[in-house]
């Protein structure tokens, strides 16, 4: 987020797509983004297949507490260092 630097994710999309995924969580018009280096995501833990249960009927996301970013994701995701851009958010008049 702009004003605090608070981290919303990490997404990996076409670039018209970015404010769909982070409007999921929060105004993606208070955001902003950089781009990563190679890098990723790790699952923590022992490795297991994930299912996810529809209770409602509906997708649940699924939660990884041991996961953890990468070395070269990790650098750049926790500084403010870097071009940082808005997000552009498209305008209805």
């Amino acid at each position: 987020m702009k004003h605090n630097k608070v981290s919303v994710g990490i997404f990996a999309c076409p670039m018209g797509e970015l404010a769909l995924l982070v409007d999921e969580i929060c105004d993606p018009g208070v955001c902003e983004f950089k781009s990563l280096p190679p890098g990723g995501f790790v699952f923590g833990g022992a490795v297991v297949l994930h299912t996810i249960e529809k209770e409602t009927g509906e997708d649940t996301p699924t939660h990884f507490s041991d996961g953890y970013l990468t070395e070269g994701w990790a650098e750049h995701a926790y500084e403010d260092t870097g071009e940082w851009w808005p997000i552009m958010v498209a305008q209805n008049d």
